[in-house]
């Protein structure tokens, strides 16, 4: 289908390094939420089947690909995350090196 053609398209252009690797901390509780599903590609916003799904307090790894409108982030495992829902960020960055 044209989303999975356009989002091969589109990982091939970006390169995936492990030094641009962000660590981010999930928390949609403001939505009143216990976590989030993971999203297949780019253009769902609905979770996928996987039982796995992050809970709140979770760390997750992965490189931010979109800014604009809820924004994304393409995990290390192979799947998406929205960075906000319903104007609320879930995706919070992890800075370590904070004092």
């Amino acid at each position: 289908n044209f989303s999975k053609q356009w989002q091969q398209k589109q990982t091939k252009k970006k390169e995936f390094k492990d030094a641009d690797k962000k660590k981010y901390k999930l928390d949609a509780s403001a939505n009143g939420c216990t976590g989030m599903f993971w999203r297949n590609d780019k253009g769902t916003t609905a979770g996928c089947d996987q039982k796995d799904w992050p809970k709140n307090g979770a760390i997750l790894y992965g490189w931010k690909i979109k800014d604009d409108g809820d924004g994304l982030v393409k995990l290390d495992n192979g799947h998406y995350m929205q960075i906000k829902q319903h104007g609320n960020v879930i995706l919070h960055e992890v800075n370590d090196n904070k004092k």
